[in-house]
């Protein structure tokens, strides 16, 4: 199975949002899955860099964030949300852009496999004596079906499958889709 990362369709290095209060705890929550959403204070805050503006983010359903968690359009989680109710959770985030507040939703991903092919990846040996994934290789079969997910092991890497794009495409969400790093 051909796995894919997801993009915005926004064409600007400065498309990005940064998420405002705790971000170790949005991280631990959203990302590693160590805590409750609801601990975090609802809705979520993330303001837009200026490679948003409220024009460009009214015409995309996916927003680039600063840490590895997808943000979503409301258009999006409406169409996706009955699909991905086992794979992930869709959290109220306000991003605020141009002085307005957009209504939109992180995505905490909930399906956890093993993605990363370890025997095909690049790593770098840390002082440590640790090791850091430089260029992941991901399987191209895995022992669940899945739309998204996130990797066992690097939990910062997430990918979705050909469904998920087939999905997306035939409902006209405006989200790209490419190589996974």
């Amino acid at each position: 199975m051909n796995v894919f990362s997801v993009r915005t369709t926004v064409q600007s290095e400065e498309a990005i949002v940064d998420f405002l209060g705790d971000v170790k705890a949005i991280s631990d929550c959203l990302i590693h899955g160590r805590t409750e959403a609801s601990k975090l204070g609802l809705p979520l805050r993330a303001v837009a860099q200026r490679g948003y503006t409220v024009a460009n983010l009214a015409t995309t359903d996916l927003i680039a964030a600063s840490i590895r968690v997808p943000v979503f359009s409301p258009r999006f989680a409406n169409v996706m949300g009955e699909a991905l109710s086992q794979e992930m959770e869709f959290i109220p985030c306000g991003v605020e852009c141009e002085g307005q507040t957009i209504e939109c939703f992180a995505g905490r991903i909930l399906k956890e496999l093993p993605l990363v092919d370890a025997s095909k990846s690049e790593f770098r040996k840390l002082a440590s004596g640790g090791s850091m994934l430089l260029r992941a290789v991901y399987r191209t079969s895995f022992e669940a079906d899945f739309l998204i997910a996130r990797d066992v092991e690097s939990r910062v890497r997430f990918v979705v499958s050909e469904r998920f794009k087939a999905l997306c495409t035939t409902n006209a969400l405006q989200v790209e889709f490419g190589r996974p790093v």
